[in-house]
C-alpha cells in the first residue's frame, strides 16, 4: 500500500471557531479570526449566514435520526458490517448522518486503519520542508478556500492553519505531485468533517488509492482528468446523445465547463447542502459516481440546454447546480447504468 501515518495529533485541538459550528443560526463569538464587532452566524455546515434569524430545520431530520441509529449500530460492529457491503454500500448512498460522516468516510476509505499502521508520520513530516516554490503558491491559495466558512476565516485562524499543514505534509509525502491548485478544496473539505490528522490519511487515500486516483488529477498533463473527459464525452453520446449532439454543434467540449467538476469533485460549485451526498457517493462508489452525477446534472436541465445557443451555454452549464438537492442528484444518477468496469473499458 502506501507508506506512512502520523500518532502526534499535528495541529490545534478542535475547539474555538469549529466548536461553535454545531447548528442553523448558530452565532460564533468574536475570535481572532472575525473581526466584526457583532456576532456571527452559520449554517449548519459552517458557512456564514447573511442573517442571524433562525433557520429552517430540514424536513427529512427524522430520517436522519433514523439513519444516525442504523449507523451507531452498524459502527459498534464494523468488522461484521463490513461483511455485508452491500447494506453499507446501501445506505451510504442515501447520505450519511451528518454527525458521523467524518468518521465514516475514515472507515470507508481505511485511512483511519492506515493512521494507526503509521503512528508518528504525519507530525515527522511536518518537520520537513516543503518546496519554496509550491510553499508560496500553496499560501496564496489558503484564503480563496472557503473564505465564508467560520472554520477557515482569517489567514492565521485555526482552520488555514490545518489545511496548509495537511498540503504541506503531503507535498513531502508525495513530491511527484506535490501541491496544484484545487487539492486545497479537497483537503479543506475533510477538515470540516474530521479532524487535521485524519483529514491527512484521508487525503492521502484519495489521492494514491486505485479507486480514486485523485493525483492524477494534479500530476502534469492531468492524465486523469483527461481521461475523466474521454469517459464523460462516450458516456455523454450514450446516454444523453441529444445534449451530445447539441454540445458539438454549438461548439462547446465536456473540458469548457467540467474541468472545476471533476478536478474538485464539485467542492467549487456545489454548496454543501448538496455536494456532502454526492461525496458520499464517490467516497462508497468511485469515479462511476461522479460520472452519474454529472450525467443527471446535465439530462435534468436537458430543455433549458438544447435551446440555447454557446453565447448563452456556457454560463447556464455552470449554473446547473442551482436549486438541486442532494439526494435527489444522486438517486437520479442511478438511471444511469454506469459502472467502474465500463469506465475502465471506455479509458
Amino acid at each position: 500500500m502506501y507508506p506512512g501515518s502520523p500518532g502526534a495529533d499535528g495541529g490545534e485541538k478542535r475547539g474555538s471557531v469549529r466548536s461553535e459550528v454545531s447548528g442553523e443560526g448558530q452565532p460564533v463569538a468574536s475570535s481572532d479570526a472575525v473581526t466584526r464587532k457583532e456576532r456571527s452566524y452559520v449554517d449548519r455546515f459552517g458557512f456564514l449566514l447573511n442573517t442571524s434569524a433562525a433557520q429552517p430545520i430540514p424536513q427529512d431530520r427524522a430520517r436522519e435520526h433514523q439513519a444516525t441509529d442504523q449507523w451507531i449500530r452498524m459502527l459498534c460492529d464494523w468488522p461484521r458490517a463490513v461483511a455485508d457491503y452491500p447494506t453499507i454500500r446501501r445506505r451510504t448512498r442515501r447520505g450519511l448522518p451528518p454527525s458521523l460522516r467524518g468518521l465514516i468516510w475514515q472507515l470507508l476509505l481505511g485511512s483511519r486503519a492506515l493512521k494507526m499502521r503509521h503512528p508518528g508520520l504525519y507530525a515527522s513530516l511536518l518537520e520537513r520542508e516543503m518546496d519554496k516554490g509550491l510553499c508560496e503558491i500553496a499560501k496564496r491559495d489558503l484564503s480563496r478556500t472557503f473564505p465564508t466558512h467560520a472554520l477557515f476565516l482569517g489567514a492565521d485562524g485555526i482552520g488555514q492553519r490545518q489545511l496548509f499543514r495537511v498540503l504541506r505534509a503531503f507535498a513531502v509525502y508525495d513530491p511527484r505531485v506535490g501541491y496544484c491548485q484545487g487539492m486545497g478544496f479537497i483537503a479543506a473539505t475533510l477538515l470540516t468533517q474530521m479532524g487535521e490528522e485524519d483529514a491527512f490519511w484521508a487525503f492521502v487515500v484519495l489521492m494514491k488509492s486505485a479507486k480514486y486516483d485523485l493525483a492524477g488529477l494534479y500530476l502534469p498533463g492531468f492524465p486523469r482528468l483527461q481521461r475523466a473527459f474521454e469517459q464523460f464525452r462516450l458516456l455523454l453520446k450514450r446516454y444523453c446523445k441529444p445534449i451530445a449532439e447539441h454540445l458539438t454543434r454549438e461548439g462547446v467540449d465536456v473540458s469548457f465547463f467540467a474541468s472545476q467538476w471533476f478536478m474538485t469533485l464539485f467542492v467549487y460549485q456545489f454548496p454543501f447542502p448538496l455536494l456532502l451526498p454526492v461525496w458520499d457517493l464517490f467516497i462508497v462508489d468511485g469515479w462511476k459516481g461522479i460520472m452519474r452525477v454529472a450525467l443527471e446534472l446535465l439530462e435534468t436541465e436537458k430543455e433549458g440546454l438544447l435551446r440555447r445557443r454557446m453565447e448563452s451555454l456556457l454560463p447556464f452549464l455552470k449554473q446547473l447546480h442551482e436549486g438541486k438537492e442532494g439526494i435527489k442528484l444522486v438517486q437520479g444518477g442511478f438511471r444511469f447504468k454506469v459502472t467502474n468496469r465500463r469506465l475502465d473499458q471506455l479509458a
